[in-house]
């Protein structure tokens, strides 16, 4: 869970994104208790900050809950960008793709509902892409780090949410919901991307840490 204190309030005071359809969704979130698995304000602003510093013109996201972060990054796209959403639920789907009708959006934005894994390959004909936003099952980010390798160039972005497990990778976690087989493969994802002779990497330390890689150009 996201805690709130003085550092992030004043985060999102001076570095949040305040834009009506993103601040509406966030008050959704709020009302129906899911704010907890959505990014912060500061932290869209970051993957904004991503997007329009590297030039992204092609992003997938993996796990996209009501379209909060997938709306940041897509308003920060060139008109010739695109970017394609993925969220297992029916429900939610349906509300990024409304969001996005509304937002008027001068980019292509497509929304897949379903099992991300499988809907995944409908789009490998588009590879590379520019970046890939990891953020849904923890328990699959290693298959989704797989699919992003395969599917993204040289100086491509690999950004994963929540990799600090709640405190889990270093031992300090006391969520009864992250299990010995989650921690393995968040501690594995992030040692992957740890991994300089092929990425130039970080691990942001943002409230539940955000690893992000940039695969180096081939030799």
């Amino acid at each position: 869970m996201r805690q709130e204190t003085s550092a992030s309030a004043y985060l999102e005071k001076n570095f949040g994104l305040h834009h009506p359809l993103l601040e509406r969704i966030k008050s959704d979130l709020k009302q129906e208790g899911l704010d907890f698995m959505s990014v912060s304000s500061a932290e869209a602003r970051l993957l904004q900050f991503f997007v329009k510093s590297f030039a992204v013109k092609s992003i997938v996201e993996i796990g996209s809950l009501y379209g909060y972060s997938a709306l940041a990054m897509a308003l920060a796209l060139p008109p010739d960008g695109r970017i394609h959403c993925f969220e297992k639920d029916e429900q939610r789907a349906e509300k990024i793709d409304a969001v996005f009708k509304e937002a008027g959006l001068s980019c292509s934005a497509q929304v897949h509902a379903g099992d991300a894994l499988s809907a995944l390959k409908d789009i490998e004909k588009e590879a590379p892409f520019d970046l890939v936003f990891i953020d849904a099952n923890k328990s699959a980010y290693m298959d989704y780090l797989d699919w992003a390798e395969k599917n993204t160039g040289p100086g491509a972005l690999i950004i994963g949410d929540n990799t600090f497990l709640f405190g889990a990778v270093w031992g300090d976690s006391k969520n009864a919901h992250v299990g010995q087989k989650q921690i393995e493969i968040m501690t594995r994802f992030n040692h992957r991307l740890a991994d300089q002779s092929v990425y130039d990497s970080i691990l942001i330390p943002t409230p539940e840490g955000m690893t992000v890689g940039r695969k180096k150009e081939r030799l």
